[in-house]
């Protein structure tokens, strides 16, 4: 069971992190979620830790670091690896399946891409424009899918 503080509304927030990756303030929807997830539990703390992890990914393509990349892609592939295909409305394949098809040109980067004092601030071969959305199937804040 999860404990929930009063002031804090999950659904709510939930859909502001949406709101926010879906317009490309990916940092702000990371901060958003982590105001959710270390107060959940089980699968539900492992979704929203794969959430945040797309936000990092795609702030690390933002800034041009293709190591911060891979390694936050590979965090990703971890967190969602034992979660149902569809969970609180999100069709986690089809998401996971978007953002690696979407960052797949940086991960088939030349290897002198990847040395960590390279840093940020490359280009990269991807269009932000581009970049993946998070669709929900259903709201799972919903009275009639409350979970």
């Amino acid at each position: 069971m999860d404990i929930w503080d009063d002031e804090i509304d999950e659904g709510r927030i939930f859909h502001e992190g949406i709101g926010l990756f879906n317009r490309g303030r990916w940092f702000e929807a990371h901060e958003v979620w982590e105001d959710i997830w270390y107060l959940a539990s089980g699968e539900r703390k492992t979704f929203y830790q794969g959430l945040i992890m797309c936000a990092y990914v795609m702030v690390h393509v933002q800034r041009g670091s293709p190591r911060g990349v891979k390694t936050s892609y590979a965090s990703l592939a971890y967190k969602f690896k034992d979660l149902p295909g569809e969970f609180m409305g999100v069709e986690i394949s089809l998401l996971q399946g978007e953002m690696l098809g979407y960052i797949k040109p940086i991960l088939g980067m030349g290897r002198g891409c990847f040395v960590a004092s390279l840093g940020s601030g490359q280009l990269l071969p991807v269009d932000l424009a581009d970049a993946p959305r998070i669709r929900l199937a259903y709201d799972p804040f919903n009275e009639r899918f409350k979970i």
